[in-house]
C-alpha cells in the first residue's frame, strides 16, 4: 500500500466525500463545493482534469479529514500518557499536544512515529460494499 497521495478523478473525489457523509456537489459562483455540518470545501469544476496531489492535499486539509485522524491519535496518546508517548516517539511533548489536535497539522512522519509509539497501525481499506481497492 502506498503512503503517498495520488491524483484522483473529480468523480472519485466526490464519491469518497459522499461515503464520508458529505453533501453536494453544490454550485458556487466560481467553483463547486461539498458541505458537511458547518464545513464547506471547494472542489474542482467538472471540466478540469484529474485532481493533482497538491490540490488533493489542500482539499483534505480544508475538510479537516487529516485533523480528525490527528485528534483521534491525540485522544489515545493522552489516555496512555502524552509524556511517555512523546518520549517513545522521540518527539517533544508540547509540540505533540499541538500536532495531535483537530487544528494540528502533523507531518506524516510524526503520525507514523506516534502510531509506532502507541503500538497501533493505521490501515486503509475499502468501505463496505465498495468494490474499488
Amino acid at each position: 500500500m502506498s503512503r503517498r497521495l495520488a491524483p484522483i478523478t473529480r468523480r472519485e473525489l466526490v464519491k469518497r466525500f459522499w461515503q464520508l457523509g458529505w453533501e453536494g456537489p453544490r454550485h458556487g459562483a466560481k467553483h463547486d463545493f461539498m458541505v458537511k455540518d458547518r464545513l464547506k470545501v471547494r472542489i474542482p469544476n467538472a471540466h478540469t482534469q484529474d485532481v493533482g496531489v497538491g490540490l488533493l492535499a489542500t482539499i483534505l486539509r480544508q475538510a479537516h479529514i487529516l485533523g480528525l485522524i490527528a485528534a483521534a491519535l491525540g485522544d489515545i496518546a493522552r489516555a496512555k500518557g502524552m509524556t511517555n508517548v512523546a518520549a517513545d516517539a522521540g518527539l517533544g511533548r508540547e509540540s505533540l499536544y499541538k500536532s495531535l489536535s483537530v487544528e494540528g497539522n502533523p507531518a506524516f512522519g510524526t503520525v507514523l512515529k506516534v502510531t509506532r509509539a502507541l503500538g497501533i497501525r493505521l490501515r486503509a481499506s475499502p468501505l463496505a460494499g465498495d468494490p474499488s481497492p
